[in-house]
């Protein structure tokens, strides 16, 4: 029973990360259409504090976004998508 009760718990914590974590994809898009990088950044660390006490994983991986948009604040995203 215990073992069960673990599963339906990761489940369900994976239901919440993929959530919030297209949610933050989707807030860092827009930003970055906008060209506002420390909005993106800051909205990040705001909903993984709100995470935090809930689930330690999400607030982990904040830092990959901020790293990824730290790198578009030296290097700006190209207009057009032609990645070639």
């Amino acid at each position: 029973m215990a073992e069960q009760k673990q599963i339906l718990r990761i489940s369900s914590t994976d239901n919440i990360r993929y959530s919030v974590l297209q949610l933050l994809h989707e807030c860092l898009a827009a930003a970055a259409r906008k060209g506002d990088a420390q909005s993106a950044i800051a909205l990040s660390k705001y909903i993984f504090k709100e995470f935090d006490e809930r689930d330690m994983l999400l607030y982990v991986e904040t830092t990959q976004y901020e790293l990824e948009t730290r790198k578009h604040v030296r290097e700006p995203i190209k207009k057009g998508g032609d990645a070639s």
